[in-house]
């Protein structure tokens, strides 16, 4: 077995690369289960730790949004730099160990730092993940594994809510779990402390389990390390398109947050039935849907030769962002439960679509030496404003509009206001990144020469 310290300079083969793409894809779920079994614990943990809402929201919410978007940076330098296997198995190992202690938590500063800490170590996934698969496969060949990769996180939501309703219910009946040289934990702090073991497995599957492939550069990109300023330099002047691509994208997450955030409310409030009645449904509409999308995505891509890809993955992005505006009118403004969530499955399904084409121009596109920081900053920026701004934008507009003329009708009124605009703007960005990309081309005279008359 190869060494993790040294990449593998043979081609890998097929089963070891599709091996790649199924543990990075367990990563990324176990991931999203880490991150949102905080929802389903957080009565017992404010009444043990005398926590209120505000606390809660800005544990699950703001504080680790931000974490998240800023380790991105960082540990986007590392797979840039280092053995990116190493990078992603530290990672998983961190955040894994910050979920269990979790668990230990006495106070709420302390469950506030080991939250941050999973929210930092976190954000090395994506970067190294993405950055392998583009030196395992050819252009034409990412959006599959890509599209396996993203569906993950649908994967992992359903779990945290599968497994740690399991598990709070068992350690309920229990009464908690005694663990040695510790002492006993309650049923909150042990569905953490054995939610965190599973990662520590895969850390070490990955860490010899995956080789570290031959990044793809040439010679001179292999003596000449990028700087900061080079890597700005490229978003801004050699690749000016991924201006436009990364606001489409932003757009296209703030619109999954304010969905996923409001929709239940939304739906509990026009009286189409209760929290207890409607999560069933609305969960498993969010896993198969969101799988759907996800695994379709790259179908959408055909079969275009590899300098093609980028230009043909943004036309799509700009197209399937129209595609949500007649699902987000019959989702919002649907009389009966039928059709509001006949919209909700169809949105889902787009925006799934969307996400699991979003990182192939990152891979493609931007120069192995800088990848990993420039999917870092993509991440910051994405997460800053997907789960940041439109949520509460949504709930401000809420607010606002309660106390006028359609305050009975508040909330679908801003959700549909809100979700409209991102979609609109997604897609003149994407328009405006796809012009830039047949200017940037056409110089070269390359194979890229799409139209600008996307719709």
């Amino acid at each position: 077995m190869d060494s993790p310290d040294v990449p593998n300079r043979e081609p890998a083969g097929r089963a070891h690369r599709w091996m790649v793409v199924l543990v990075f894809a367990a990563a990324f779920a176990l991931a999203y289960l880490d991150r949102q079994i905080l929802t389903l614990l957080i009565d017992p943990i404010q009444h043990s730790l005398g926590l209120n809402d505000t606390q809660v929201g800005l544990l699950q919410g703001l504080a680790f949004a931000l974490c998240f978007a800023i380790g991105g940076v960082p540990l986007g330098w590392l797979v840039d730099n280092r053995n990116r296997v190493r990078v992603a198995s530290s990672c998983v190992a961190l955040w894994s160990i910050a979920t269990a202690s979790s668990g230990l938590a006495a106070g709420y500063a302390q469950l506030l730092a080991v939250r941050s800490v999973t929210a930092l170590s976190e954000a090395g996934c994506s970067p190294a993940a993405l950055s392998i698969f583009a030196d395992l496969f050819p252009p034409r060949m990412l959006p599959r594994a890509t599209a396996i990769y993203t569906a993950a996180p649908y994967i992992g939501g359903s779990a945290s809510l599968v497994a740690g309703g399991y598990l709070l219910n068992h350690f309920g009946r229990t009464g908690g779990m005694n663990v040695p040289w510790i002492g006993h934990l309650q049923p909150w702090q042990a569905v953490f402390a054995v939610i965190g073991v599973p990662g520590l497995l895969l850390a070490l599957l990955i860490l010899f389990g995956v080789r570290e492939p031959q990044r793809g550069e040439n010679a001179e990109q292999k003596k000449d390390s990028a700087s900061l300023r080079d890597v700005m330099r490229f978003i801004t002047r050699d690749a000016a398109h991924l201006r436009g691509y990364f606001c489409g994208y932003a757009c296209i997450l703030a619109a999954f947050f304010s969905l996923i955030t409001w929709y239940p409310t939304f739906a509990i409030r026009s009286q189409f039935g209760t929290a207890v009645s409607l999560g069933p449904v609305l969960g498993v509409v969010f896993l198969v849907c969101g799988l759907a999308g996800s695994l379709s995505g790259q179908g959408f891509v055909g079969r275009v030769a590899d300098t093609e890809i980028v230009g043909r993955v943004i036309r799509l992005a700009a197209r399937f962002s129209l595609m949500l505006i007649p699902a987000i009118v019959l989702m919002a403004f649907g009389k009966a439960l039928i059709w509001s969530a006949a919209g909700y499955a169809v949105t889902v399904f787009v925006i799934s679509m969307l996400t699991s084409l979003m990182p192939i121009p990152l891979q493609v596109g931007v120069p192995n030496r800088m990848r990993g920081r420039v999917i870092g900053l993509f991440i910051f920026g994405v997460n800053v404003i997907g789960t940041g701004a439109g949520p509460l934008l949504v709930g401000a507009a809420s607010d606002r509009l309660a106390v006028g003329p359609v305050d009975a009708h508040a909330l679908s009124v801003s959700l549909a206001v809100v979700l409209l605009v991102c979609a609109c703007a997604a897609y003149f960005s994407m328009k405006r990144a796809l012009r830039q990309l047949v200017r940037e081309t056409a110089p070269a005279a390359r194979p890229i020469s799409h139209s600008t008359d996307i719709a």
